[in-house]
């Protein structure tokens, strides 16, 4: 059992009963008694095969006395491998629902992710064989919003579709080790502004449409055990298929963005000793070089895209930012 006490929901008593009803399937019930609130009914339900598992946990409580509402909450996640014709899929669903904005700040101890303010609602299906790679799934947010914290609501994915396909070693002009990876990406971006509270200001490129995305990379790498050095080049292809005109009257912009690189390092090693331990001391000097023109790409929309922290790992990455809607001009050496 588990007794707490606050201002908000008076004294709140826990008293969970666990049902072992087989060897891979459980339940406990989680009935609740606020003295503020009412009677709090929830419940969680697990199952585990050998192709999939998951767990199912909801609350419900009728007629909440201070809010003068019924109150409840849905959390669904389910993992597992499906057979297709193609061969064997992979599945997963992620779903979490609340009744309303209040959820979060009512039940803070809820041992779920039900006391998020941004709740995702997900379904994935992956599939792989040789050199190809496919994932599709739909991306949804529920947006918990607070008058006195606000913040804007993210874009949903209706759905994203992804392709990539890696043929592995390859022989060019008569070289092997040639590395070719192609992806190809689909999305549709929405989001309802009006159904939530917007921050975005005056004149923001705030518009729901569609993303088409090509990036294919060729690259090859000489080492040895005491050096390497590998050139690469990337090119970017990008289409927009938006629902309202932007401000500079486009509404369906293309880009192409070719991104030229040259990674390149060195490995010392030698045999030396620290207060009387034979040890191994290493240096590896690293240079790291990327060519990438510039593209006016200010007025798009931003559905996924954001600058990388600094840090040792980005800092040799040919863009600075994650996603695919801004492809920083660089001219660096690392």
């Amino acid at each position: 059992p588990t007794i707490n006490l606050d201002n908000k929901n008076g004294l709140e008593v826990t008293l969970p009963y666990y049902l072992n009803l087989s060897p891979n399937r459980d339940a406990t019930l989680y009935p609740t008694l606020r003295t503020k609130r009412g009677v709090d009914l929830a419940g969680e339900y697990r199952y585990l095969e050998p192709t999939y598992e998951g767990m199912v946990r909801g609350a419900f409580m009728p007629s909440d006395q201070l809010r003068g509402i019924n109150r409840w909450g849905l959390s669904v996640q389910h993992s597992g491998l499906v057979d297709v014709p193609v061969g064997r899929m992979s599945v997963g669903l992620n779903l979490n629902r609340v009744g309303d904005d209040n959820y979060w700040r009512d039940f803070p101890r809820t041992s779920t992710s039900l006391t998020s303010r941004l709740l995702a609602n997900n379904a994935v299906a992956h599939w792989g064989q040789g050199p190809w790679r496919v994932s599709a799934g739909v991306y949804r947010w529920q947006t918990l919003q607070d008058p006195l914290a606000p913040f804007p609501a993210p874009y949903d994915r209706l759905p994203s579709v992804t392709v990539i396909h890696s043929p592995g070693n390859l022989r060019i002009a008569g070289t092997q080790g040639w590395q070719w990876i192609s992806s190809f990406e689909l999305t549709r971006f929405t989001v309802d502004r009006a159904a939530s509270i917007s921050l975005l200001p005056n004149g923001s490129n705030d518009v729901n449409g569609t993303r088409v995305v090509g990036v294919s990379t060729l690259s090859k790498t000489w080492e040895t055990p005491g050096w390497y050095i590998k050139p690469s080049l990337q090119l970017h292809a990008r289409h927009y298929k938006l629902d309202a005109t932007l401000g500079n009257g486009t509404r369906n912009p293309s880009f192409v963005i070719p991104t030229t690189s040259l990674d390149a390092g060195l490995v010392y090693e030698r045999d030396t000793q620290l207060f009387g331990r034979s040890l191994v001391q290493t240096l590896e000097p690293r240079l790291y070089y990327v060519n990438t023109p510039y593209r006016d790409q200010a007025y798009l929309p931003n559905y996924d895209s954001a600058a990388f922290d600094f840090n040792l790992g980005t800092i040799f990455q040919p863009n600075p930012y994650v996603g695919n809607d801004r492809i920083a001009d660089v001219h660096s050496l690392t």
